[in-house]
């Protein structure tokens, strides 16, 4: 999904929130089985849903730390990810310099049971080692 379908679809919720890039640029935004003219991604239950964020650095960092939450009304609910470290895991390569071309790859599991059905505003934030942001991004889902 382009960040331009992202906006249109987060003006469709009534929220528009691009790509916030702190130290980051050069950011493409994808999710797995989710086409650029979607309003809102579904993701099914019982699924995992894929998504990867390429970007280049604009600071050095030894460590990441990644967070994913959903926004139900007024509720922010933490979607855990275990390990929460991007290094390796999720495919950042670390220690990384500045203007590195660096390529994160979340897949979150969407159990059949625990989870609320309907509209959801789902947020993915990366900071580095010394918890200064990356860069974050909110997109609309249904479950």
């Amino acid at each position: 999904m382009k960040i331009s379908t992202i906006l249109s679809a987060l003006t469709v919720l009534g929220t528009v929130n691009p790509v916030c890039a702190v130290n980051a640029k050069n950011i493409v935004f994808n999710i797995e089985g989710c086409p650029d003219s979607a309003p809102v991604c579904i993701f099914q239950l019982g699924q995992k849903a894929s998504l990867e964020v390429s970007f280049k650095t604009i600071s050095t960092f030894t460590s990441t730390h990644l967070t994913m939450s959903g926004q139900y009304g007024p509720a922010r609910v933490p979607i855990p990810l275990i390990p929460a470290e991007a290094c390796d895991t999720w495919g950042l390569q670390c220690p990384s310099e500045a203007g590195v071309q660096q390529t994160l790859k979340i897949e979150v599991p969407i159990p059949r049971k625990g989870w609320l059905r309907g509209r959801f505003e789902f947020q993915m934030k990366l900071y580095d080692g010394k918890r200064a942001l990356l860069l974050c991004k909110s997109f609309p889902v249904e479950i």
